[in-house]
């Protein structure tokens, strides 16, 4: 596992930010979504790619799951 270096403090609300250079490595957005799991005495927090998300643009769109259930069924 890769590590930034770096150590956060939770504030008051037990938020912790989550530094720009892991961002920047996982091409996550500003205000960008998370998802947010834990193991044992791990917080796993892996970029959110919604379930019909284009492979290519990255986009929502209804379009992009009409497109899957086409790929499935051939």
């Amino acid at each position: 596992m890769k590590t930034p270096g770096s150590m956060q403090k939770l504030d008051e609300l037990g938020r912790a930010v989550n530094p720009m250079e892991l961002r920047k490595v996982l091409s996550i957005k500003e205000k960008g979504s998370i998802e947010v799991f834990y193991d044992r005495s791990h917080i796993i927090l892996p970029k959110y790619k919604a379930h019909n998300e284009c492979r290519l643009t990255g986009e929502v769109t209804l379009q992009d799951g009409e497109y899957e259930k086409q790929e499935k069924s051939s």
